[in-house]
């Protein structure tokens, strides 16, 4: 493929005193050599060693930058705002990608137009160390699901470290994330974006979150703020309640399908190798 037929991929890494993960990170983005990489990291101020690791770096990343901020919403939409690829994501410290990422991407949103933004169906989990804990296995995602709660933390939520999208949606979703919110400003994003368009789910991991100590009590924050904004959206107690018997009947077998909601995924045909995009029931 020539140099011409890449997008270009703008990726934010925002950092704070994360100084021990940082370098997985960065190396983890960097060591894919992918020719259409716009590569940014937003430092928050820290006293650590961050700034010795990002200067280690500093020929290849294409903008960073160290001084006091806001909080991740405020550092991610300041790394937005320096970049210009036609799609994006953001990746956090220790978190990595896999080493086909950048390559599957363009792939495709090369061959779908119609996509316009996409996660994995298969995230990975790594311990604080960086081994391998978790794999799991999901159809997909749907706008329905969504929004009566079933994709909230603690349930089946989006991956934010797999989810990339074209830069004609964060324009129209507004063109920045929520500083609202301290925790998990992804799940604020993904509710404006399933407002534009729907999400596809690709059959294959893409990225690695690390859990690190302190996580158990962000993820019951994470899900009070995500289900907030569900809440904000509902504006009524009654609907709450009724997207939670929803969410309870679809965990039951016998039951699933009477709120079963259908979601795009695009799996690999291995008969005709390539790429297709299949509707599936989830």
């Amino acid at each position: 493929m020539e140099k011409d037929k890449f997008h270009k991929i703008s990726i934010v890494t925002p950092s704070f005193n994360q100084g021990e993960m940082l370098e997985d990170t960065i190396t983890s983005i960097l060591s894919q050599n992918y020719p259409g990489l716009e590569y940014i990291i937003i430092d928050g101020g820290s006293k650590d060693s961050s700034i010795g690791i990002i200067k280690k770096y500093a020929d290849r990343i294409t903008y960073w930058v160290s001084e006091p901020d806001r909080g991740r919403g405020d550092a991610i939409n300041k790394g937005f705002s320096h970049s210009n690829g036609e799609i994006m994501g953001w990746l956090g410290c220790g978190d990595r990608y896999c080493p086909w990422t950048f390559w599957v991407i363009n792939e495709i949103f090369s061959l779908f137009p119609e996509v316009e933004w996409l996660t994995t169906g298969k995230p990975l989990t790594l311990d604080k160390e960086g081994k391998l804990i978790k794999h799991k296995s999901k159809k997909g995602y749907s706008r329905e699901a969504f929004l009566y709660g079933r994709q909230l933390p603690l349930r089946s939520c989006i991956q934010q470290e797999s989810t990339f999208w074209r830069r004609s949606l964060w324009e129209k979703a507004g063109g920045y994330v929520s500083s609202d919110f301290w925790i998990m400003p992804d799940f604020e994003l993904w509710f404006r974006f399933w407002q534009q368009a729907e999400l596809y789910t690709l059959d294959l991991s893409l990225a690695a979150f690390r859990k690190h100590q302190g996580q158990i009590k962000s993820l019951f924050t994470a899900y009070r703020t995500a289900r907030s904004v569900l809440k904000k959206y509902h504006r009524s107690s009654l609907a709450m309640f009724c997207n939670d018997i929803r969410y309870f009947l679809s965990c039951i077998p016998a039951t699933r399908r009477l709120v079963a909601s259908r979601a795009m995924t695009i799996i690999y045909d291995s008969g005709s190798n390539k790429w297709v995009i299949k509707n599936e029931i989830v």
